[in-house]
């Protein structure tokens, strides 16, 4: 049966902020992504992700905010920082810039290269496989935070000749291109605002038909107000506020304190297990050592004391009786060789030599004479 499909009336409900800044060096991007974080945190915190060495934090003297420095731009950073924020209770969140998550030091170029390396077949198509869902999470949890989050991105630039229409004179401007990141990136976003190194801001797309086309130089908190008031309008959805947001991070830390204090006493019950039966192994070890060694003693000893005392045929058939009986006891299994058994039928069969020997021949002379019946000789 098919799945039934349902439309429902579509209502507008409030919305975070999604904006992309690009443009050229020099064009401003930082300065003005921060007076829109200002806009859109109304009074909230606002954070920072740094990827160009402190730079933003050279505006510290002008707006309020917190930053962390990032020097590895793999996406999953990105990431991790964009939870962060969501669990510190912070209205605002600027990336500065995302550019780096795509070309910048273990971004997903460089992962791109060395999935590359690390393919069998050099495939480079192929090796998108591994790194594109990478760059999916890092989108998604830009689009499903419940903060207001800024980019900025980097602008593949090029010079062009203008003509100054005061002086009529040439000039060489520079201007700036496709942002630098993955092609469509600027799709995912509420709002894309181009810059140029005038500081002149120009909104190419926007979902908000008030922003569409604006144009604006050095744009202040004004510029991003009916932006604002904009997402605010609508229907309310169900948000958790900063301070929810760090009460729940606070219960999931507890939570995960608790898990690894559980998964540390079943690591540590299963070393003191191992331990007992390392101790187990080790004592079974050393009594088949202790077996093997008896073992061996009295095969020497039959070896080195028998044909002293016996230089007749009999005594050498004894000798080989006794050999043979060691060997026996070797091939089987030393933890169950009850040795004390073996050596009772040394001395017996010992006995029996020293009996054969005394019916054929006597004892040659300063030899010590054959053991009598019942006495052990070798224990």
């Amino acid at each position: 049966m098919a799945t039934q499909i349902q439309f429902v009336k579509a209502t507008k409900k409030r919305a975070k902020a999604r904006i992309a800044i690009d443009g050229p060096a020099g064009s401003g991007k930082t300065f003005t992504a921060l007076v829109a974080a200002e806009a859109l945190a109304q009074g909230g915190r606002i954070a920072g992700v740094d990827t160009e060495h402190g730079s933003m934090s050279l505006y510290s003297d002008k707006f309020d905010f917190d930053v962390i420095e990032l020097d590895s731009f793999d996406p999953q950073n990105y990431i991790d920082a964009i939870h962060a924020a969501e669990d510190l209770g912070y209205s605002a969140l600027l990336l500065d810039s995302l550019s780096h998550a795509w070309e910048g030091k273990d971004g997903l170029l460089q992962q791109h290269d060395d999935a590359t390396v690390r393919d069998k077949s050099g495939n480079s198509y192929t090796a998108w496989r591994t790194v594109t869902p990478l760059h999916q999470a890092l989108v998604e949890a830009i689009l499903a935070s419940p903060l207001h989050i800024v980019a900025t991105m980097r602008s593949k630039m090029d010079y062009v000749q203008e003509k100054d229409e005061q002086t009529g004179k040439t000039k060489i401007k520079k201007i700036g291109l496709a942002p630098v990141q993955r092609a469509g990136m600027e799709y995912e976003f509420t709002m894309v605002a181009d810059m140029d190194v005038d500081h002149k801001i120009v909104i190419s797309k926007s979902r908000c038909d008030i922003m569409a086309d604006k144009v604006a130089k050095k744009p202040d908190v004004k510029f991003w107000m009916p932006f604002v008031m904009w997402l605010n309008s609508g229907d309310a959805i169900n948000e958790l506020t900063p301070e929810e947001r760090v009460a729940q991070a606070h219960v999931r830390a507890v939570e995960a304190a608790a898990e690894i204090e559980k998964q540390a006493a079943v690591k540590q019950a299963q070393a003191v297990e191992a331990a007992k039966k390392a101790e187990a192994a080790a004592a079974a070890q050393a009594a088949l050592e202790a077996k093997k060694a008896r073992a061996e003693g009295y095969a020497k000893l039959i070896e080195e004391l028998v044909p002293t005392y016996y230089k007749d045929k009999a005594a050498v058939t004894a000798t080989i009786k006794l050999r043979q009986l060691t060997y026996t006891v070797e091939s089987h299994d030393p933890l169950k060789a009850d040795l004390i058994a073996l050596a009772q039928e040394v001395d017996a069969a010992i006995a029996e030599g020293a009996a054969s020997a005394a019916e054929t021949s006597e004892p040659a002379a300063g030899t010590q004479p054959a053991a009598e019946e019942g006495e052990t000789q070798l224990i």
